[in-house]
């Protein structure tokens, strides 16, 4: 498997969102507000995510 070090996530999300969604380019926003409320929560079942997108 390969591992990946010194990864900005949520730009390596915005990119492939970008690259492949067409219509509601915006709703990423939204997704990044979530993936950063949870990243902040002591929680450890609030940093489990499921990122899914629109493909065109």
């Amino acid at each position: 498997m390969q591992k990946f070090e010194n990864v900005d996530i949520l730009k390596s999300l915005k990119a492939i969102m970008q690259t492949h969604t067409e219509h509601f380019q915006s709703d990423f926003d939204i997704d990044i507000k979530t993936l950063k409320q949870a990243a902040k929560s002591p929680n450890p079942e609030d940093k489990k995510q499921l990122w899914l997108l629109r493909i065109k």
